[in-house]
């Protein structure tokens, strides 16, 4: 299961929603530490990691949801 935080983009509901990887979570407190996640920013899937302090930090932006997924996978 790959957390997304979610947005009202349209954008994002395209994508994600139907998705059937994706658990949508509506906010950061949600996410269990050590947990990658994907967050759609300035037209971008970009993949976090929550740290032990609940910290985000970025792990990369991509172009579409499938390779912010293939990136989280491997």
């Amino acid at each position: 299961m790959i957390f997304a935080l979610t947005t009202n983009d349209p954008h994002f509901l395209k994508a994600a929603y139907p998705h059937p990887e994706i658990e949508l979570t509506d906010h950061e407190r949600h996410i269990p530490t050590g947990t990658p996640y994907i967050k759609f920013w300035n037209g971008l899937w970009v993949v976090w990691e929550m740290t032990p302090e609940r910290v985000p930090i970025p792990l990369g932006k991509f172009k579409t949801i499938n390779s912010a997924i293939f990136a989280i996978k491997n």
